[in-house]
């Protein structure tokens, strides 16, 4: 609402009203909205959605040769860790090679059918030409070399794509063109038509894609279902592959080294003939080889450890690879360069020895050994977090095999770390007990060392001899726990544009927009539009609300005349009530003599001064109507009449009173002096003495007199007359009139002491006006209007007519 309104409440009569007077704006939105979203609904193209279901590989992919990494760095989710696996660059490239979707033809192919396509990253990119002779073919590189040669309806290699190809007619043509996009561009692009969800709680993923061809769709969901199942498989036996390689070169080399023992052990005890141990030496060899045997798979498993991150390493660093972006990580300073790391490796160090220590009294239940062992294991856990916050300062981890690969090397690196503080308490130990043997005799010391060379490596042979053995299990495995649940089923109908729904919104933003417009337009529009706003605005009473007169602004004067309309008419009862209101106005004395103006021009004050001495006439009074506006006289136009001899020149002497007054024709009762001739300086004739008389003279012989005088704002001829008449009656055009104007207007009246009476609030659109419509049933309007054909409209048009 406007600012002239925050002090009247605003009621819910008011928005009623706000929102029928803009009705028209309204409607023409919503249409125009609605109809658009319903247009958008017919010329949008159909999309269909596919979805296939995969079982989650979230098991422990990694061989059990290394122990897992702590739980405490496992703080990503690994359900949300798989499906980006799935939606991940490196999966949509395979599926883009795998599926030839990086190859596009740059001719007509109707004539042939194409199965099997596929690229390898060996292709270039660039435009290859397949030439026909016969039911044979050579396909051409970018650059002119052939790639390979085919026949129709056999597979074609050509060693960097691949195809086949079968002809639907005889007539196909001999040359096809078709060009080669790099995999990471085509990836990227495809990226959009995935979307990959959890299902429920469970270890499921819904892997959805959405196009324009339910069958493109549904060979997408497919192709990443199984791309992923492919995926994982591919790579465990991968790392198995690669630990199967490292166990066997570990597996000779042990072998090599246990036959040398025991070929040295036979040669000794044949040459010293000695073949037995005393009982104290047999239980120090005994020690030693347990010893000997726990630091050899301490050393056994940090190398494993050690390929294990070179291989890691290696993958983020090679040029080649989808992780280039990566090779930053890959050359990081080592991790015991760390001086927390380090400090922690002491630290377990101590405790292993600490632990070895305990060993030789007590068991491993012992109270002493199972707080060492609670000691060890929290060192272990800050050890974790120390290489995992030494690794994380390389570039951004956000690609989910990126964190795999980090996960791998953080899980590597701890081990190292752990593993050494064990070999160190070990190697502390053994040194230990080599002392003591070196106090048994000189033969006995040295079938001691043989002994123990020879069991400790027996024990490391057994266990790589084991662990190979799960290796090549693992690498020969042909499923992983990431599998295909259920595959795409081709879809119907396509889930856009979703028409009703679109069409529900446009409706909904319609009526948004179109009422939100008509409060904009309120709040904009400064022209005063209801009684309630002029009577705030003035202070006074309204005392007439004048219906608007249909095509009253382009028809003839008179035609505007209530005599012209039908008595029992809404204009005809508004006069009278406004002459009744008008009556009871003043307080004392009934007003008799005013003067009928505005704020500006085109308002309707001559219409309404006309019209009220008309209906006075009709009441029964002596009324004489003076046309005051000398600047733009126009009574004599409503009433058909000569412009002189009239007000001014009985003024200046020139014509008396009596042969001034005039009488319509069709109304002989009234009294009507015309403007006459012009005058130079009206205020002078204004201020004159002569004035003065005309006026008693005029107040003596009728009953009412009635100025029309000029626009208060436009002139200052009317507050210098409204000073001697003293009582002003100000018409107020509904939808035209500006409240600064009114405000304007209303303040030189109270600067010359004007007496306002009151207002008339001119031209009301009735059906603008909710509500003001409703009482002038009850004079038999709709009736009449209805006889006259005026209700002949369709409702469409009655609801949204203008007036």
């Amino acid at each position: 609402m406007n600012s002239e309104e925050k002090g009247r409440e605003v009621s819910l009569y008011d928005y009623i009203n706000l929102i029928y007077r803009h009705r028209v704006l309204i409607i023409v939105v919503f249409v125009i909205t609605t109809l658009g979203a319903w247009i958008f609904s017919l010329l949008s193209p159909p999309v269909y959605k596919a979805s296939s279901v995969v079982k989650l590989a979230l098991k422990e992919t990694r061989l059990n040769v290394i122990p897992e990494i702590s739980p405490a760095l496992r703080t990503v989710d690994p359900v949300q860790s798989q499906i980006e696996i799935i939606k991940s660059r490196a999966l949509l490239e395979n599926l883009v090679m795998k599926h030839g979707l990086n190859i596009s033809f740059l001719t007509p192919v109707d004539a042939f059918e194409f199965d099997t396509l596929w690229t390898t990253r060996k292709a270039k990119e660039g435009i290859y030409t397949v030439k026909f002779k016969g039911e044979y073919f050579q396909v051409f590189a970018p650059d002119g070399s052939v790639i390979g040669n085919g026949r129709l309806g056999e597979p074609f290699n050509g060693g960097v794509l691949g195809f086949l190809i079968r002809a639907k007619r005889k007539d196909y043509p001999l040359v096809i063109k078709f060009i080669v996009t790099a995999p990471d561009r085509v990836a990227l692009s495809l990226k959009g038509i995935f979307k990959v969800t959890q299902k429920g709680q469970t270890d499921l993923a819904v892997i959805s894609a959405q196009g324009s061809s339910p069958d493109f769709v549904k060979k997408m969901a497919d192709a990443l279902a199984d791309e992923y199942v492919a995926f994982t498989l591919y790579g465990m036996q991968e790392e198995a592959k690669a630990l199967r390689s490292f166990l066997e070169e570990q597996l000779n080399k042990v072998e090599k080294e246990l036959k040398l023992a025991e070929d040295s052990l036979r040669a000794f005890k044949e040459k010293a003939g000695i073949f037995l141990l005393d009982e104290s030496a047999r239980t120090l060899i005994e020690r030693l080889s347990a010893l000997q045997s726990e630091l050899a798979k301490a050393e056994t498993e940090k190398q494993e450890a050690e390929h294990k991150l070179a291989s890691l390493r290696a993958q983020l660093g090679e040029k080649t690879a989808t992780f280039e972006k990566y090779k930053q990580t890959a050359s990081s300073p080592e991790v015991s360069s760390n001086p927390l790391v380090r400090s922690l490796k002491e630290k377990l160090t101590s405790l292993e020895i600490q632990k070895a220590m305990l060993l030789e009294k007590y068991t491993e239940l012992h109270p002493e050994v199972v707080a060492v062992n609670r000691e060890i294991a929290k060192t272990k856990e800050e050890l974790n977090r120390a290489v995992a916050n030494a690794l994380k300062s390389g570039p951004s981890a956000g690609d989910p095999i990126f964190q795999n690969l980090i996960a791998g090397i953080i899980e590597s690196e701890t081990k190292i770390q752990s593993t050494e503080g064990r070999i160190n308490a070990l190697k502390q130990l053994i040194k230990k007990y080599e002392a003591q043997m070196k106090l048994l005799p000189q033969k006995e010391v040295q079938l001691a060392e043989l002994t123990r060379n020879v069991e400790a490596n027996r024990a490391v042979y057994s266990m790589l001899i084991n662990k190979l053995e799960e290796t090549k299990i693992a690498e020969a495995q042909k499923s992983t726990d990431a599998k295909v649940i259920e595959y795409a089923t081709r879809p119907i109908a396509p889930i856009k544009p979703r028409k009703k729904m679109n069409v529900l919104l446009g409706a909904i933003l319609g009526l948004v927009l179109g009422v939100g417009g008509a409060f904009v337009l309120e709040y904009v529009d400064v022209n005063v539009k209801t009684p309630e706003e002029v009577e705030e605005l003035l202070g006074v009473q309204v005392l007439g609300n004048i219906p608007y007169i249909k095509s009253a602004e382009d028809a003839e004067p008179r035609v505007r005349l209530i005599t012209n309309l039908d008595p029992k008419s809404v204009t005809v009862e508004a006069y009278r009530s406004l002459k009744v209101n008008l009556k009871f106005a003043s307080t004392g004395e009934p007003i008799r003599t005013f003067m009928v103006s505005s704020a500006k021009a085109e308002e309707g004050k001559t219409l309404t001064a006309v019209n009220l001495a008309i209906t006075s006439v009709q009441a029964g009074e002596r009324v004489i109507l003076v046309d005051a506006d000398m600047r733009n006289p126009s009574v004599h136009r409503f009433l058909e009449m000569t412009k002189s001899p009239g007000f001014t020149d009985v003024l200046k002497g020139e014509e008396t009173l009596d042969d001034a007054i005039k009488h319509p024709e069709f109304l002989r009762d009234l009294a009507v002096l015309t403007c006459g001739s012009d005058v130079v300086n009206t205020l002078e004739v204004i201020n004159s003495e002569s004035f003065g008389r005309l006026l008693n003279e005029l107040v003596n012989r009728y009953d009412t007199v009635i100025f029309d005088s000029a626009p208060i704002l436009l002139v200052s001829d009317t507050l210098a007359m409204a000073d001697r008449v003293k009582n002003l009656l100000l018409v107020v055009r509904a939808g035209y009139t500006e409240r600064p104007a009114l405000v304007a207007a209303l303040r030189a009246l109270k600067r010359a002491n004007v007496n306002l009476v009151g207002a008339v609030v001119n031209a009301i659109h009735l059906q603008k006006h909710y509500g003001y419509y409703y009482p002038y049933k009850y004079y038999g309007y709709e009736e009449r209007e209805k006889r006259k054909g005026k209700k002949s409209r369709s409702w469409w048009r009655y609801f949204t007519k203008r007036g």
